[in-house]
């Protein structure tokens, strides 16, 4: 689920559409490395969703995946933009997600 919730953060901060407030420093290293960060983001959306087929089966890995994505992506879509979670709220619920990955 880290890995999803990482992709999918870094490819909204890349996105063109993006008008949230980040700070300097986000801007400038998105605007510099953004292709890469795009790639990054892709890459860990699919390394998730291998990884799921790998332990879980095919099916049940991809149909887990997609519940997973849609789950993340409507939690980053809906507080994002309200400010209701910064980057630091999203650093920390990466940080959460990653400690239920590795304790289940």
């Amino acid at each position: 689920m880290a890995f999803f919730f990482l992709g999918f953060f870094l490819l909204t901060l890349t996105s063109k559409r993006n008008k949230s407030n980040n700070p300097k420093f986000f801007k400038d290293t998105i605007e510099e490395k953004g292709t890469i960060l795009k790639i990054i983001g892709s890459v860990l959306i699919i390394g998730a969703f291998v990884l799921l087929g790998i332990f879980e089966g095919f099916g049940t890995g991809m149909f887990l995946g997609v519940i997973f994505l849609m789950t993340i992506a409507s939690l980053v879509v809906l507080l994002n933009p309200l400010k209701l979670i910064g980057y630091k709220g999203m650093l920390l619920v990466f940080i959460c997600l990653w400690i239920l990955e590795l304790t289940l």
